[in-house]
């Protein structure tokens, strides 16, 4: 459900062509314990993929090298690029609150990489809700077999642990985060390391005591965004007016 809460007539809801492209697009809904700006960070760095995500469907893609992070402001947010000996990956930030990235596929049928998109919307302070769009490149003859396999998975982790509690357990030191065990093609897995290191950072993180480097350019440029916009806010300016339209995520490998 999108709401508009400006003045006058609410702009038309904005389309996506890359997700509208042949193929299959599959949604999910997660809950999350902490801030929603930490995973707006998250999705901005990258280099946190070949480190937490090494045991994941990632695997010898992204994960595979550290990137080179670079990053700058757009009509509509930021791009991020991830620089590897031979890719140049971009993923976007769309202000206010929505991310989109390119991920290697993980079902058989699939014919190239993920188009992504998510949106992280606050609940209260310390929780927020994550909605996903999912665009899976996948020939119209492969279509009922990529939707069989994905109902298999999902059946299979009905059967399991909450992805939740597991992480949970690693957070409270009753469970190794080596002893994880394999679940489903993998997306299950990467949700409990991420719920792991974002829980494990407390309901707000605690800014003012990092110390960033070079490879959270992203994350640095996105909150200078933010505090520019929320100044002008506060003194009564306008905001940028931000674009509606958005590119194609980019693995780069394509």
């Amino acid at each position: 459900v999108f709401a508009y809460l400006g003045e006058g007539d609410p702009p038309p809801l904005p389309h996506y062509p890359h997700f509208e492209a042949d193929g299959v697009v599959v949604t999910h809904h997660n809950d999350w314990p902490f801030n929603y700006f930490q995973h707006l960070e998250n999705a901005m760095d990258e280099v946190h993929i070949g480190f937490l995500h090494s045991k994941s469907p990632y695997q010898g893609t992204i994960n595979a090298e550290v990137p080179r992070i670079s990053a700058e402001e757009t009509e509509f947010g930021l791009v991020q690029y991830g620089d590897r000996t031979k890719t140049r990956r971009a993923t976007f930030y769309h202000m206010p609150n929505m991310t989109s990235w390119a991920q290697p596929p993980g079902f058989s049928g699939e014919v190239g990489w993920r188009d992504m998109l998510g949106w992280r919307v606050p609940a209260d302070d310390h929780s927020h809700n994550t909605f996903t769009v999912t665009h899976a490149r996948v020939p119209t003859d492969q279509v009922t077999a990529f939707l069989a396999h994905r109902q298999t998975e999902n059946d299979e982790l009905a059967r399991l642990r909450p992805f939740e509690e597991i992480a949970d357990e690693v957070l409270a030191g009753t469970m190794r985060f080596r002893d994880i065990p394999d679940r489903g093609q993998g997306a299950d897995l990467t949700r409990i390391q991420d719920r792991i290191i974002m829980v494990g950072q407390g309901p707000i993180v605690d800014r003012p005591n990092e110390t960033l480097g070079a490879a959270d350019v992203a994350v640095q440029l996105l909150r200078r965004i933010w505090r520019r916009e929320l100044q002008a806010l506060r003194d009564g300016k306008p905001g940028k007016q931000w674009a509606r339209s958005i590119p194609a995520p980019n693995s780069g490998a394509e």
